[in-house]
């Protein structure tokens, strides 16, 4: 599991996107345990589980690359929104989006 620490980028959208958010491991984790205890205490056989928890795991996206959002996300054209850095030039060479100039007051 790769843990996404990332700056943000603050772009405004060219056109409507929308995703997943990023799978929490410890809930999921947690859910496939309960699962195990109870079809173990119904009597089911531990390779029968193990794919049932296989495909459980990839209906979840459970082993897929973490973007940097948490929650589902969905973004309208003309909307501006803080991404994560590398997210915002993949989306902006990809034409999603354009990046944003840094406010110059902040720094100062």
């Amino acid at each position: 599991m790769k843990e996404v620490k990332e700056t943000k980028t603050k772009v405004r959208f060219l056109m409507s996107i929308a995703g997943c958010g990023d799978p929490d491991h410890v809930k999921l984790d947690q859910e496939y345990a309960e699962l195990t205890q109870r079809m173990l205490k119904m009597g089911a056989k531990q390779p029968a589980i193990d794919r049932m928890i296989a495909s459980k795991k990839e209906k979840d996206r459970y082993n897929a690359d973490p973007v940097g959002m948490p929650n589902d996300w969905r973004f309208k054209p003309e909307g501006v929104s803080e991404v994560p850095a590398d997210l915002a030039q993949k989306w902006e060479q990809a034409g999603i989006c354009v990046i944003l100039p840094a406010n110059k007051e902040r720094s100062a």
